[in-house]
């Protein structure tokens, strides 16, 4: 490697051979230089040279990260090299400092009574010269007071937090307090607080860090000094002479003035311990006294570490409220509290993110990033809202820039210490270095899988050992079975938690069964830090992220879709199929195939439930990354087959699936039943029956077994009916039935029951249709799906069923029934809550049905003022609810108040302006009403002017004209030799 001095000759041997082996390791690795080594890993170049000039033994942190850097795995006989390293500097230091002393105390050479220096040094600190200045060159600049300098203006959101560790220093300072939490969230700003106000009461303050070995040993030695232990018993118990921790807690104990000792970054607790001894039995550097108060700041919050004499005490994240305040406590007037709040959020209320943030804000504010933004057209980011932005756009990334200052502006080890542990990129990746340094580098690998998928709940059963363990995703120095371990490290480390979800099922009993699943959360910074190291890992490492990322989403295949106990599991994986979905890179074909290949199976569950706003969002997903297959691929045919949409494109799929396949291969049955239902979609009635029968003739007589065969039978009954051919769809539904009751194999099946039930309907076979839909409430129900959409669906055909059989009565018990359950719902813009709109508007129907006419409007009235209040007076929902209310208005005879709520329909529509084809539409419906109401209110040649003005306006809905022609038609006849009111009567 160019530019590096030759190692110290005059250093032990265990420091050279580190020195000159690490220096051997990444020369092989192919680093040029120590600038080169230093773009690779996230150390300064001052600390590359240092380790490898054999000057300084390096810590074992940096160490991995030089090892890393060569893509080999930290190891025990590393671990064993580097501890060797540290032990002979300490004693080269100590030898030196012994010498030095020895020979300021000798007499001049040629005084009276002198010797020659040789024979007055004794022979073990007869050692070379210090390879740096004496001690008494330069002044000491290594203190233990608290870096108040560092605390903002105000400790935000830890009110309770704060008050508990008032009360333990004046009160109960006989116990440890240990701030514990994951890195970032605020725990030395705490302990710096909590400094400030013993300070102010007093106290006596001791501020240590424990992020090096080296930097807590010193400072217990400067605490030492502080409170005025002799010298000689200080140089004896350094020396090895008498116990270095005893000696400081007597005098800790035996102080006069009450005290606060805060040792930080305690994130390695064997550092604290005594020789056999573990970090929380009270013999090592952290103790408890009655004299002061000790607390102690670390990402481990096992309390087992810390033993019977601590309390330990979690540090979260802030609420958005408080974050907002954080952010403008650094920023400034940066935009309103509004956007304050959003950015809050969106930082996952992550103290050192908002305060990065929030630097970065204030530093534009000086003119930080002027200069940037001129050289490459960058924006200048100068509030909340510009900067939530860019943050989406650039990821984490982002917040480190609000660090400041140059990468080498923290010379040394603990310097480089604290610069890591203030930026995002690094202070997670320092959690994860002690897990590796632990012997659990599966730990890294793991983190760096989950964050392949979505920021939600992940259930713990998708990393299944045995999945993990074929995956590829370990490589030699790690095991699938230390997995567990390496979980259990990170919950300690705050880098993962574990939430369990409660699913309810129905049982056999009266009371519902509950099911428990296992968990596994992180925090969304930490999520999105992760997966930007997999977005930069190198190709194979990323590949083998992603080939184990690919194996959890086969296994996520496997859980049936059609199945309705299996769809609460499904709702839980969902977002993890849909992340991966748009995560993985084109490039990585096979876990591209893999995760669309999950999709499907998601795309299946959303039909079988009937979530149809999920298949919807699902479907573009799928066909969007579909195209990055290579043409021909199985997974791209397949997907292309089962979403295509449009009769040209579906009857494409379906004729190039009969010359690849054959007429009666289960593909190509299964592309000409699609085609046949866009040919419904698209009103071809006449297509669509020719295709239909074609594909059940030929599945009869070849016996070709097809899931979905009841499903396209069931439509074929439909679009009989649909097209006037009662008797026909009357006999195919019989037949429909009877398969059905002999036990057809996809009887079990509750979507394939929606559309028989569906289809009984539609031929008018009622009692039957009542039977079917009963049966598949009863197996929802014991599914436990009462809250599924397909239940809410289901309910409403029956309760339409009942309305046909004229049971009014029956079919209002079933609404409300469904309004007791749902009527709070926490969405109301999804598939429930429009449910619940159309069940009102159902209930409505039935008490005009009923003559109960005041409660109708009531209740229409109370769905606009309450459920749909939030939403723009445009929105689909509330227009398509008021045109209800004027259905409702109409048949209890308000004629007057249905056309004042068409009036203030048309003035809503009217601010939509022209060119919204919704609008247009709904404006078209809205001129039926009028016309509607026209004719209600006795003017029927009015009524027939706006049947005529509507039949006349172009793209109008196919089936608002067939309507309007139907009841012009109608109203014409109705006013033929008759007056009207509004003037004579008129002919045909």
């Amino acid at each position: 490697m160019r530019g590096l001095k030759p190692v110290d000759p005059q250093a032990p041997e265990d420091m050279r051979e580190l020195a000159e082996r690490l220096r051997l390791r990444l020369d092989r690795a192919g680093f040029t230089g120590v600038r080169d080594v230093a773009a690779s890993c996230d150390l300064s170049r001052s600390t590359i040279s240092e380790a490898l000039s054999g000057s300084r033994a390096p810590t074992w942190t940096t160490v991995s990260k030089l090892l890393r850097c060569c893509r080999m795995s930290p190891d025990a006989d590393w671990r064993r090299l580097q501890e060797r390293a540290k032990a002979a500097e300490v004693e080269w230091r100590r030898r030196t400092r012994d010498g030095l002393a020895a020979a300021r105390s000798a007499p001049a050479p040629g005084a009276p009574g002198s010797r020659s220096p040789q024979a007055h040094v004794p022979a073990q600190a007869q050692v070379p010269a210090a390879p740096s200045p004496a001690p008494s060159a330069v002044p000491g600049t290594f203190t233990v007071r608290a870096p108040y300098g560092e605390l903002p203006p105000r400790v935000r959101g830890r009110d309770e937090l704060m008050a508990g560790l008032r009360h333990a220093l004046t009160e109960d300072r006989e116990r440890i307090q240990v701030l514990h939490g994951v890195g970032g969230c605020g725990k030395t700003t705490v302990a710096l607080g909590l400094a400030r106000h013993a300070k102010d009461l007093g106290y006596q303050v001791f501020w240590l860090s424990a992020a090096t070995q080296d930097g807590l040993v010193t400072g217990m030695r400067q605490v030492a000094r502080v409170l005025a232990v002799p010298e000689p018993q200080i140089e004896d118990a350094w020396a090895g002479k008498s116990s270095a921790m005893d000696l400081v807690w007597r005098a800790l104990d035996g102080a006069e003035q009450p005290w606060l000792l805060v040792v930080d970054n305690v994130d390695e607790p064997g550092r604290t311990a005594s020789r056999y001894g573990s970090p929380g039995d009270g013999t090592g550097w952290i103790r408890p006294s009655g004299a002061g108060l000790t607390v102690v700041t670390t990402r481990i919050g096992n309390p087992s570490v810390w033993g019977g004499e601590a309390t330990c005490r979690p540090v979260g994240v802030l609420s958005a409220d408080d974050g907002a305040e954080v952010l403008v406590d650094f920023a400034g007037n940066a935009g309103p509290m509004e956007d304050a709040r959003a950015l809050a959020r969106r930082l996952g209320g992550m103290p050192l993110a908002l305060k990065l943030a929030g630097s970065y804000l204030a530093r534009a504010g000086r003119g930080a990033g002027l200069l940037r933004r001129h050289a490459t057209g960058d924006v200048q980011l100068r509030d909340f809202a510009g900067y939530a932005r860019e943050l989406d756009r650039l990821g984490t990334g982002l917040l480190d820039r609000g660090a400041g200052g140059a990468p080498e502006a923290a010379a040394g080890q603990d310097g480089d210490q604290r610069r890591y542990r203030r930026l995002i990129s690094s202070t997670w990746e320092i959690s994860l270095d002690l897990l590796a340094e632990q012997g659990l580098p599966e730990a890294r690998l793991l983190m760096r899988l989950i964050s392949c998928f979505a920021h939600a709940p992940l259930p713990a059963f998708l990393l299944d050992l045995d999945v993990l363990e074929k995956s590829g995703l370990f490589p030699e120095t790690a095991r699938a079975d230390r997995c567990e371990t390496a979980l259990e490290g990170l919950v300690d480390l705050g880098l993962l938690s574990v939430e369990d979800i409660t699913f309810s099922r129905g049982g056999d009993g009266e009371e519902p069964a509950a099911e428990i699943l296992p968990c596994l959360t992180v925090h969304l910074l930490v999520h999105e830090a992760n997966a930007l190291r997999v977005q930069e890992a190198t190709g194979p490492e990323r590949e083998r992220v992603w080939r184990a990322a690919a194996a959890v989403a086969r296994f996520v295949s496997r859980i049936d879709p059609r199945t309705p106990e299996m769809w609460k599991l499904w709702k839980v994986v969902l977002p993890h199929v849909e992340a991966g979905i748009r995560a993985v890179p084109c490039a990585e074909t096979e876990a591209l195939a893999t995760f669309l290949w999950a999709g499907a199976q998601a795309h299946s569950y959303a039909i079988s439930s009937n979530s149809r706003d999920t298949r919807r969002e699902l479907a573009r997903l799928l066909l969007e990354r579909a195209t990055e297959l290579p043409h021909g691929h199985p997974t791209e045919e397949h997907l292309r087959r089962i979403l295509a949409e449009g009769v040209e494109t579906v009857g494409d799929v379906y004729r190039s699936a009969r010359a690849k396949h054959g007429e009666q291969d289960p593909q190509t049955l299964s592309a000409r039943a699609f085609w046949a239902h866009e040919l419904w979609r698209a009103g071809q009635l006449d297509e669509a029956e020719r295709e239909y029968d074609a594909t059940l003739r030929t599945l009869r007589d070849a016996g070709v077994e097809l899931w979905g065969g009841l499903t396209i039978q069931a439509q074929y009954v439909q679009v009989l009916a649909d097209a006037g051919k009662s008797e026909a769809a009357q006999a195919e539904a019989r037949a429909l039935l009877s398969a059905l009751e002999a036990g057809h194999k996809d009887g079990d099946d509750v979507a394939v029951r929606h559309h028989v039930a569906h289809a009984l309907e539609e031929a008018g076979l009622l009692p039957e249709a009542e039977r079917t839909h009963r049966d598949q409430l009863a197996k929802l129900e014991k599914a436990g799906e009462q809250d599924s959409v397909l239940y809410l669906d289901t309910s409403s055909l029956l309760c339409g069923n009942l309305v046909r059989q004229r049971r009014h009565t029956e079919a209002l018990a079933v609404v409300d029934v469904l309004l007791a359950r749902y009527r709070s719902v926490p969405e109301p813009l999804s598939a429930v809550g429009r449910n619940v709109v159309k069940l009102y508007q159902q209930r409505a129907q039935l008490l005009v049905e009923e003559g109960r006419f005041t409660e109708a409007t009531a209740d229409l009235e109370c769905v606009l003022d309450g459920l749909l209040a939030h939403l723009p007076p445009q929105h689909s929902m509330v227009i398509g609810t008021r045109f209800r209310l004027v259905r409702t208005l109409l048949e209890c005879g308000r004629h007057d108040a249905a056309v004042d709520e068409l009036d203030a329909l048309d003035a809503v529509l009217a601010s939509s302006g022209s060119g919204d084809a919704e609008a247009e539409r709904h404006r078209h419906t809205s001129l039926l009403w009028r016309a509607r109401a026209s004719c209600v209110g006795g003017s029927c040649a009015t009524a027939v002017t706006a049947y005529e003005e509507l039949l006349s306006a172009a793209d109008q809905d196919s089936r608002i004209a067939r309507l309007a022609r139907e009841e012009a038609e109608a109203c014409r006849s109705s006013t033929a030799g008759r007056p009207d009111k509004d003037g004579p009567s008129r002919g045909k």
